[in-house]
């Protein structure tokens, strides 16, 4: 709350303040006040050098530029002077521009006019103001060496140097006067000029304007006819062109029935010769083409023919002599492959004798480790060791029993896959199975080979 309190009275001296200064160069007593309630830019001027605002502007186009922009952004109304209202942002601004800070302007209300039309009158409101701007810079450098006057005289001419002033100021206010009256009046008569002009249109508007004089001279009447005949003159010049193109697409349809012939040998070709050169030339390259086209597919024939007649000799029923692309026959992969499948099934038939004779070492030593001597010492968890013992030994025995069936298993599918394999390796591969599935007997015969 006191933080709000403090701002609020900052805020109603700052008020104060701005109203002081407003009231200062809006009374009768100022050289270049209007005293209406409102600050024109003269005055304004004024109130700028006098509290020092003007200083950064070393020359006078900067300090008219400065005071036309300021104008334009603050006079929201464009009436040409600021009031109190206005005046607030504006000085405010002006003090924060003369400390280093930066303002933004109060937005303008939207117009609802195009950018165009908008552009247009910135444009004009802006050379306006720089027209007010620079009779208010005119002033403010009278108003400087007047005061520049008054530092250089003396004691002596001090009282008739202030009647000069007081002089100048009172000539000042009545040119003004004048001028604002002048204005006033020619603004009014233009007014009543207008207002004329608005009462007496109803008069001037009937059904006839052939009459009324145009803006180059002459009647409306004599422009409507001219207008009306330009018109017609058009229409005809257009209804003659489309006959005229007509006439000549029927010409054209006429005509074109004329150059076409049954016979275009004898015609000129662009590249020269005639055309029926360059056709008999076209049609001897077309047949070129085609015997080139048919003897290839001959040769194709052949090649296939060939390829089937050879492809049989090779197919036959014992594969065991063909040769392998690495070096070798099939009868001798085969044999090596048949051959790592028994000393496969050897090592594995091995293995499991020799786990199996471990497995009946193990069960035949395990007796020997029970002995009567702890059977009735007491366990932490209750009970005696010989219990304990009894049910670990009964447990190796099951697990024991278990896995001698298991190897026993094994061995016998071991048994069954020795006797099988032996009836997989033959001299009829036609039942062998492909990496890729299916039997070699099924890929024979896609490829057409005989079995």
């Amino acid at each position: 709350m006191a933080d709000y309190q403090s701002l609020l009275d900052a805020a109603n001296k700052r008020e104060k303040e701005v109203r002081a200064v407003f009231d200062k160069y809006d009374d009768d007593d100022c050289p270049a006040s209007n005293g209406h309630g409102t600050l024109e830019e003269d005055e304004i001027m004024l109130l700028l050098e006098e509290l020092g605002l003007l200083k950064p502007l070393k020359s006078s186009k900067d300090r008219v530029e400065f005071l036309a922009e300021q104008m334009c952004k603050f006079d929201t109304n464009d009436d040409g002077v600021l009031t109190f209202d206005e005046f607030k942002p504006f000085y405010n601004a002006c003090k924060d521009l003369a400390a280093g800070k930066k303002r933004t302007a109060p937005a303008r209300t939207v117009s609802g006019l195009s950018e165009e039309t908008n552009n247009a009158r910135m444009a004009a409101m802006k050379e306006k103001k720089l027209k007010k701007a620079e009779e208010a810079e005119r002033l403010r450098k009278q108003n400087a060496e007047m005061k520049a006057r008054i530092a250089n005289k003396g004691a002596a001419d001090s009282k008739a140097l202030d009647a000069e002033t007081e002089k100048a100021r009172k000539e000042f206010l009545l040119q003004k006067r004048q001028k604002k009256e002048a204005e006033a009046k020619a603004l009014a008569a233009q007014n009543k000029a207008h207002k004329s002009k608005l009462k007496g249109t109803g008069s001037r508007t009937d059904h006839d304007i052939n009459d009324d004089v145009a803006a180059d001279g002459g009647t409306m009447g004599d422009s409507r006819t001219q207008k009306a005949q330009e018109g017609r003159d058009k229409l005809a010049s257009r209804e003659a062109d489309y006959k005229q193109r007509g006439q000549d697409l029927k010409t054209m349809k006429a005509t074109t029935g004329s150059r076409t012939d049954h016979d275009i040998n004898d015609d000129v070709a662009a590249g020269g010769g005639t055309m029926g050169d360059a056709r008999a030339r076209k049609a001897q390259e077309g047949r070129d083409k085609l015997d080139a086209r048919e003897a290839d597919y001959k040769q194709r024939g052949q090649d296939l023919k060939t390829m089937k007649a050879t492809t049989g000799a090779v197919v036959d029923d014992d594969i065991d002599d063909d040769q392998l692309a690495g070096g070798g026959t099939m009868g001798d992969a085969r044999s090596r492959k048949a051959q790592e499948g028994r000393d496969k099934l050897d090592a594995r038939e091995a293995d499991y004798i020799q786990r199996e004779q471990q497995l009946k070492k193990m069960k035949a030593t395990t007796g020997a480790v029970v002995d009567d001597d702890i059977d009735d010492d007491q366990l932490a968890g209750g009970g005696t060791m010989g219990d304990a013992r009894s049910r670990k030994a009964q447990e190796g025995r099951e697990k024991l029993a278990s896995r001698e069936a298991d190897y026993k298993q094994r061995g016998q599918d071991l048994k069954t896959m020795k006797a099988t394999t032996g009836a997989k390796v033959d001299d009829d591969l036609c039942d062998d199975e492909m990496a890729g599935g299916g039997t070699m007997g099924e890929f024979r015969g896609q490829m057409g080979l005989k079995n």
